[in-house]
């Protein structure tokens, strides 16, 4: 789960002197505190059959850029191309209601 991390959040440190770094830090952090939001507020009683298939595909890709980027400058423009998998996933959808 190290490269997971690694690849989403890194990096986090607000002690260095580059203020590019610093922004990268902030964002990561503010990225990381949102998504840690949404899973405890995801109801996962209410999840469809879509979203286990959304979240199968993220995991996959997550995998694969994971493990074969080694560049952080690179993971950092990739994982957006990733997240917004993530985002549909554990933001709550409202259910249907059949009997109206």
């Amino acid at each position: 789960f190290e490269h997971y991390f690694v690849y989403l959040f890194f990096p986090i440190s607000l002690y260095n002197e580059n203020l590019f770094y610093l922004i990268a830090s902030i964002e990561n952090l503010l990225l990381l505190i949102y998504i840690i939001i949404l899973i405890v507020l995801k109801k996962y009683s209410s999840i469809y059959k879509n979203d286990y298939i959304l979240f199968f595909i993220f995991f996959i890709i997550l995998t694969i850029l994971s493990i074969r980027t080694m560049n952080y400058g690179i993971s950092m423009r990739q994982k957006w191309i990733i997240l917004p998998l993530l985002y549909i996933f554990l933001i709550n959808k409202f259910k249907i209601n059949k009997n109206e």
